[in-house]
C-alpha cells in the first residue's frame, strides 16, 4: 500500500477513511512488463507522489458497522495531486478551487458535522506549506476539500480534535521553523529557521504547541 497513515470511522455513514500518504518507489508502469503488476485498483499511480484517500464501507452498514470484519467494500475517495496538472491524475470535486487541492494526506478526523478533516504531511509543493482541509463526504460537496488552516513554515498540523459542539476544533503542531523561509531546505540553526512562531521573540526557538480555534460567534467551525 501507498504509506497508509491516518485512518477514521464515520459513525454516521458507517464508512471508513484511510490516508495513503504516498509512495514514490512504487514503479512506473510500462505496458508488457513486470511493472505493470506493481499498479492495482487500490493503488491506480506508479510512482505516487502525492497520495490518496480510501473510502470503505463497513458491512453493517451506519446502523451496525462491523470494523472488524475481514471484507469490505471500498472505492477511492480522493486522488491527490494538482488538478490543472493532467500528469498529476488528481480526482477531486469539480469544483475544487485552486487553494482547496492537496497533496500527502496524514490524519484524519471526522467532526460533529460528520465532516472529514485532512492534514498533510510534505513535503507540500512548491509554495504550498502543510495545511487543514474539510470536506463533505456525502451529498453535492462529497470530496470537496475547502483549506482551513495553513501551518507555520516548516511545521505540520496534527490530529484534529473538536468540543462536542464543534465550536472549536484543537490542532498538534510539529517541528514549526525546520525549514528555511528561502529555499524550504532543512534549517540549520534558530537563525535560520523559517519562523520563531509562537513566540516570536528575539531568542526564543520556534516550539511545538497545541492550539486551539474557534469562530468569533461560537458557530461551527469550517462551515
Amino acid at each position: 500500500m501507498d504509506g497508509p497513515e491516518g485512518f477514521i470511522p464515520h459513525l454516521g455513514t458507517g464508512k471508513l477513511y484511510v490516508a495513503m500518504t504516498e509512495n514514490e518507489d512504487r514503479l512506473p508502469e510500462v505496458e508488457g512488463g513486470d511493472e505493470k503488476e506493481m499498479v492495482n485498483i487500490a493503488n491506480p499511480r506508479s510512482p505516487n507522489p502525492h497520495g490518496h484517500l480510501l473510502e470503505l464501507a463497513a458491512p453493517g452498514g451506519p446502523e451496525k458497522p462491523d470494523y472488524a470484519a475481514d471484507s469490505f467494500k471500498w472505492d477511492v475517495f480522493i486522488l491527490c495531486g494538482d488538478p490543472a496538472k493532467p500528469e498529476d491524475q488528481a480526482m477531486f470535486h469539480p469544483a475544487t478551487t485552486s487553494a482547496g487541492w492537496f497533496t500527502d494526506p496524514d490524519n484524519l478526523a471526522v467532526d460533529p458535522a460528520g465532516r472529514l478533516w485532512v492534514t498533510t504531511d510534505g513535503p507540500p509543493p512548491e509554495g504550498i506549506t502543510d495545511s487543514v482541509y474539510v470536506m463533505d463526504t456525502e451529498g453535492p460537496g462529497r470530496a470537496l476539500p475547502k483549506l482551513f488552516y495553513i501551518a507555520p513554515v516548516g511545521s505540520e498540523a496534527c490530529s484534529p480534535t473538536f468540543t462536542p459542539d464543534g465550536s472549536s476544533v484543537f490542532l498538534s503542531i510539529q517541528h514549526p521553523g525546520e525549514l528555511r523561509m528561502a529555499d524550504n531546505e532543512d534549517a540549520t540553526s534558530m537563525e535560520d529557521a523559517g519562523t520563531d512562531w509562537p513566540d516570536f521573540k528575539p531568542g526564543m526557538p520556534a516550539r511545538p504547541s497545541l492550539v486551539v480555534l474557534s469562530r468569533v460567534n461560537n458557530d461551527v467551525v469550517g462551515s
